[in-house]
């Protein structure tokens, strides 16, 4: 479904696998192993499937969404996980997949998710390092590419903000420092 949903978008071409390629090494990183690492790998491999039903030109747009457009765009992670949870998936996978867009300070959405800090399950704020680094590296219709060096910038300084810290750090060191070596 995720490779479905990537070859559909071209503005996403294997952005699950990538998100999932960084989790796995942060993962190693951190120490994950067994059962909980293949929670994580599988959320990050289906964490957006729910923007199949949010219509393709919301994703394509280029410049800034509409309030309803927002709305609709924001509905994707509540979407992939109920479809994880329809599916079978753990509850692991399906909060990792809810909570992937809820900042660290609380803030971000679904809005009703009320968690914040270390609340919000490991998975969740594995998936969303990720994320944030391969849509920023990646070119969409509303954004520009951004260097590696420009990437790690704007992790650091959401740190705290809307990344887990300790994963910011971690994520920094492994996959940036390997690429820079």
């Amino acid at each position: 479904m995720a490779r479905k949903l990537d070859a559909e978008n071209n503005n996403t071409p294997c952005h699950s696998e990538k998100v999932a390629k960084y989790a796995m090494a942060l993962c190693r990183a951190l120490n994950i192993r067994g059962k909980k690492k293949d929670m994580i790998i599988t959320a990050c491999l289906i964490h957006d499937v729910g923007k199949i039903a949010v219509e393709s030109r919301v994703w394509a747009k280029r410049g800034r969404l509409s309030c309803a457009q927002m709305i609709k765009a924001r509905m994707h992670p509540v979407i992939s996980a109920k479809l994880a949870r329809q599916a079978g998936m753990p509850k692991t996978v399906v909060e990792a997949i809810y909570y992937h867009h809820v900042w660290f300070n609380g803030n971000g959405y679904p809005n009703e998710a009320y968690k914040k800090g270390k609340r919000i399950p490991i998975g969740a704020r594995i998936v969303a390092v990720c994320d944030a680094y391969d849509t920023m590296m990646a070119s969409r219709p509303y954004k520009e590419v951004v260097s590696r060096q420009q990437a790690a910038r704007e992790l650091e300084k959401f740190s705290v903000k809307q990344f887990d810290p300790k994963i910011v750090e971690i994520f920094l060191r492994v996959i940036i420092g390997e690429a820079d070596n």
